[in-house]
């Protein structure tokens, strides 16, 4: 969860990525944590995926965002 703060400003500034509200990002690191990754550089989260399991199909991973930070993408 401590993480959910920096997830929130790196999608706001990945446009044209649609950014959820605060708690929308809470709830991704505490009950999506096992299936959402965040990437840090010297402490500051610069990437994320998040995604969810199909309760009824559990075998498939639905990736909802996948941001990074401008001065990293294409490395």
């Amino acid at each position: 969860m401590a993480d959910s703060t920096q997830i929130y400003e790196l999608v706001d500034r990945s446009k044209p990525l649609d950014l959820n509200s605060r708690y929308c990002y809470m709830l991704i690191c505490t009950h999506f944590n096992e299936t959402s990754i965040v990437v840090e550089l010297d402490g500051q989260v610069v990437a994320f995926v998040s995604g969810y399991r199909l309760p009824e199909c559990p075998e498939t991973l639905f990736i909802w965002q996948v941001a990074v930070d401008s001065s990293l993408r294409g490395k």
